[in-house]
């Protein structure tokens, strides 16, 4: 099994010591895993639009054969969700998937 780690939307603070930087706020980690041809994406912490351009490139990345892991995502927008209701439609699918995303997706879908 091969893992990368990405990190989105990093805010960093530096001039508090020459060369040091601390790390302030992240909001999304995008971990890649993959059993053969499956490539599982898992996500972590708060997922806002603005991340959807590094997302959708990880996806193309992944190729055809992926899955969201979604247990640990804390936050979304809608946007995300607008993304997450295409991807599923699409044949993606979403291991973990906590319910509020779950039921917000469904009331996306009957919106259409």
């Amino acid at each position: 099994m091969i893992t990368c780690f990405r990190f989105i939307s990093l805010q960093l603070a530096s001039g508090l010591l020459p060369g040091v930087c601390e790390l302030q706020q992240m909001t999304l980690k995008i971990e890649q895993s993959r059993r053969g041809t499956l490539t599982v994406l898992k996500l972590i912490g708060q997922i806002a639009s603005g991340d959807l351009a590094e997302l959708k490139l990880q996806m193309e990345e992944a190729g055809p054969e992926m899955q969201f892991d979604l247990d640990d995502v804390t936050l979304v927008d809608v946007g995300v969700i607008r993304f997450l209701t295409e991807c599923g439609d699409s044949g993606v699918e979403f291991l973990n998937c906590p319910l509020y995303i779950r039921e917000w997706i469904k009331r996306q879908k009957e919106k259409k």
